[in-house]
């Protein structure tokens, strides 16, 4: 039986009614050291093949800091030299999300891969509960 979609994102449960961001995905990792993560706009009655809809689906919220792939080295704030615009009380709840590894590459020497900053009270459809695993 096919599984059934969600007929706009505005009716997704991965769609942020707020921002009109898709938070489907988690970030991939990228290049730069303290790269904060956006979320992509999509627009409310566009939609894709990864979508939920609400009431039917299983789904249910893991915010990054309490997901088992948001890491804080040491347990301690992130203190990036630059703040990207954001107050110290965000950094004080920032970590990475190492929710994916980086991928293969034909660029032998590119940079080393950088995992991406949520904040713990962000969220994506990609998180696992920490607390699930006993």
């Amino acid at each position: 039986m096919p599984r059934i979609l969600p007929d706009a994102c505005r009716v997704c449960v991965f769609h942020h009614d707020q921002t009109e961001r898709c938070r489907r995905h988690a970030p991939p990792p990228g290049e730069e050291a303290y790269e904060t993560v956006h979320w992509p706009k999509v627009q409310p009655e566009g939609r894709c093949g990864d979508g939920e809809p609400y009431g039917v689906s299983e789904f249910t919220v893991v915010r990054c800091g309490q997901c088992r792939h948001w890491f804080r080295p040491g347990d301690v704030p992130l203190t990036p030299p630059f703040r990207q615009g954001k107050p110290i009380e965000w950094w004080e709840l920032a970590g990475y999300c190492t929710r994916f590894a980086p991928t293969p590459s034909s660029d032998e020497h590119r940079r080393p891969a950088q995992w991406r900053v949520t904040h713990a009270a962000e969220w994506c459809g990609d998180a696992e509960d920490a607390e699930a695993e006993g």
